[in-house]
């Protein structure tokens, strides 16, 4: 339409073209809540438990977590060093 009607200066109502519009999307929420986190943290156990936590304190990728080796995790000064 916009191609039409701005750039052709092409009347679309002259030219009987029935034109549709996209659909909007529908938007869902990007960010869960501190509290939403939490209860998901709450129902997992084991290692689990430990990789949501890891990725959501830490900021960690899937795939960053996944990459993760014992010698990475510095306990003495709780640091972790994905890379």
């Amino acid at each position: 339409m916009f191609l039409y009607k701005e750039v052709l200066n092409i009347d679309m109502t002259s030219l009987n073209i029935q034109a549709l519009r996209a659909q909007e999307r529908k938007h869902i929420p990007t960010v869960l809540s501190k509290e939403n986190v939490l209860h998901i943290i709450e129902q997992t156990e084991g290692v689990y438990r430990l990789m949501l936590s890891l990725m959501y304190g830490c900021g960690l990728r899937m795939s960053e977590v996944l990459n993760l080796r014992i010698k990475d995790i510095d306990m003495d000064v709780n640091k972790v060093y994905p890379y």
